[in-house]
């Protein structure tokens, strides 16, 4: 997403993070969740983002419970 070492690509970012959370990921649950919230490399949707960022905290991510709030 940032970069590091790499172009950056909002949009392959999302796509990872999609894959990851998919998965069960809480990390990426986390991520997907922002990149709705944000529009970050996929269309702003508040709803999914309240839906993965819920499921992030359930998997008990600390990353999760601040986005939540």
């Amino acid at each position: 997403m940032f970069g590091w070492g790499f172009e950056t690509s909002r949009d392959q970012a999302a796509k990872y993070f999609a894959l990851a959370a998919a998965k069960g990921d809480p990390a990426g649950q986390t991520e997907l969740g922002y990149a709705y919230q944000n529009g970050y490399g996929i269309e702003q949707d508040l709803l999914k983002a309240f839906m993965w960022l819920s499921l992030s905290i359930v998997s008990e991510n600390p990353n999760g419970r601040a986005a939540a709030r």
